[in-house]
């Protein structure tokens, strides 16, 4: 999953925005953004995203599994 590599936080945010999340009031202070969303099932689910230019790939993988996604569905909301 090459395509993962060299993603910067602004496509990780539109990717999480598209998947359905908002930033996070009162969360993401200095170099970091907070995002949630609830579930059909009423659990809130908290992804915190770094402001850098390269997110490292092993960092976008446990972004993806915060969020509760797939890495083709993730791929999916990058477009």
């Amino acid at each position: 999953m090459t395509i993962l590599r060299g993603l910067g936080w602004q496509d990780v945010a539109c990717a999480l925005n598209n998947a359905g999340f908002s930033k996070a009031k009162h969360r993401g202070k200095g170099s970091h953004l907070a995002f949630r969303k609830a579930d059909v099932q009423g659990i809130v689910r908290l992804v915190v995203v770094p402001r850098k230019k390269n997110i490292p790939i092993g960092t976008v993988y446990a972004i993806i599994k915060q969020a509760g996604l797939s890495v083709s569905e993730f791929l999916g909301f990058l477009k």
